[in-house]
């Protein structure tokens, strides 16, 4: 209050009294967590939505959710092969007894187009270089081979070329074939028309005793052979070193694989020359180099520890 148009000294109130402190503004509530979460999930998947339209738009594909898509309703994956083979089972025996009827009869024909030997490989058909049917008599043969000689004979034809001299000389290998009776039977059968019979001092197997041979409890080491193959031929000299060497632990034989289907179809044979040993009724096929060194050593790993000498009687 003022007094005589002064301040009251004694009566003064502070400035700082007749002021009220204004308080501090206090800080916003925060929203609960969970529904600030619940917002921000909201808003990240209305942005991932959007996202996967505009590529969808753009012609882009979530892979992720292809997936997902074709993965839904799926089995677990243990259990898929099972499952596999209760629905196809059926289907793949059919399928495997029709792939095992082609095999064996690929197997059992096979050894036919074998038939043409490397010497026949080598030599063109006879007769198709004299020009005659394959019944053409000898006369029409020997009339053919006069014919085509006139015109390609060194003697007739001093000025040959290198092609018609070679031509001469295939059309002379043909007339020695068709003209030897033995030779046009061999060509006519697919052997070899320059070979015989295959000799061999090792036993003969024959369809007719093979049961009587091939014993359960028998030791053998076997050679399928034909005489018509250049193979065959070529191993011969191995054949008989290790037949002499090996005869004293097994017996050694062989067969004709055209002329013995039985032995053929118990040791699955399909071509020659092939090598085999039949111990106690269980049939090993060699394969590799036939030197006598691997048929021997072969022959050791087949018999294990069954191995026995025979002793000369």
């Amino acid at each position: 209050q003022m007094a005589g148009g002064g301040w009251d000294d004694e009566e003064d109130t502070p400035l700082v009294q007749l002021v009220k402190p204004q308080e501090a503004p206090k800080p916003p509530k925060a929203p609960p967590a969970a529904a600030s979460s619940k917002k921000e999930d909201k808003k990240k998947a209305e942005k991932k939505g959007k996202q996967q339209s505009a590529k969808r738009a753009g012609g882009e594909v979530d892979l992720d959710a292809v997936l997902r898509a074709r993965d839904a309703g799926k089995p677990a994956s243990k259990g898929k092969l099972q499952v596999f083979l209760k629905e196809h089972g059926s289907s793949i025996l059919v399928g495997l007894a029709v792939l095992a009827v082609i095999y064996f009869k690929f197997a059992e024909e096979s050894w036919t187009g074998y038939r043409s030997s490397s010497s026949q490989q080598r030599m063109e058909d006879p007769f198709k270089l004299l020009g005659v049917s394959s019944s053409a008599s000898d006369t029409e043969v020997k009339k053919a081979y006069r014919k085509i000689s006139l015109k390609l004979h060194p003697d007739k034809n001093p000025n040959a070329s290198p092609e018609e001299r070679d031509q001469f000389t295939k059309i002379t290998a043909a007339y020695k074939v068709l003209s030897d009776p033995e030779k046009r039977k061999r060509w006519l059968n697919h052997e070899n028309p320059d070979h015989s019979t295959l000799p061999s001092d090792t036993e003969s197997l024959k369809d007719a005793t093979m049961d009587q041979q091939l014993k359960k409890n028998s030791a053998w080491l076997v050679m399928a052979y034909a005489d018509w193959s250049d193979e065959c031929w070529d191993l011969a000299e191995a054949w008989e070193q290790s037949a002499k060497d090996l005869g004293r632990y097994v017996q050694v034989g062989r067969f004709d694989l055209d002329t013995q289907p039985r032995l053929a179809k118990r040791f699955n044979t399909v071509s020659v020359p092939m090598i085999y040993t039949y111990i106690d009724g269980a049939v090993q096929t060699f394969y590799g180099d036939p030197t006598h060194a691997n048929i021997t050593l072969f022959l050791t790993k087949s018999l294990g520890d069954s191995v026995q000498v025979l002793r000369d009687s």
